[in-house]
């Protein structure tokens, strides 16, 4: 197995050294301890915005888009919110209903098997004839 190596020159030990020093100028070393404290420098506003030097403001006057005023924001006898219908129209349903019993009871009548009253935790017993 081959391992890559490297050759140690002065050269190689003064990029170390420039690479060191470069890494700690901006750390302060405080006397305290081991504690690191690096110098904060606060952020300038157009480093946080994309800033575009070469920028035209808007040369004209934005345009008022106003919606119609409605006579009963000032009626205080208006009631509001306005009613509102059902989603769903429920007229006529019980006739429906009615009507969808009826025939339902007739399709089971008319059926040769009936089948029999049982609920959940009932043994039954299946045969094929």
């Amino acid at each position: 197995m081959v391992q890559e190596a490297t050759i140690v020159t002065e050269e190689k030990e003064e990029q170390d050294k420039n690479f060191l020093e470069w890494v700690n100028e901006g750390i302060d070393m405080s006397s305290t301890g081991n504690n690191v404290q690096y110098k904060y420098r606060k952020r300038h506003t157009f480093e946080k915005y994309g800033y575009n030097p070469h920028h035209i403001p808007n040369q004209g006057k934005y345009p008022k888009i106003r919606k119609v005023k409605l006579p009963q924001w000032d009626d205080p006898n208006a009631s509001w919110p306005p009613k509102m219908t059902r989603p769903t129209m429920h007229k006529g349903k019980t006739l429906i209903s009615h009507v969808e019993s009826d025939y339902k009871k007739q399709i089971e009548d008319s059926r040769e098997f009936r089948m029999p009253d049982y609920r959940s935790g009932d043994v039954v017993e299946v045969t094929m004839f």
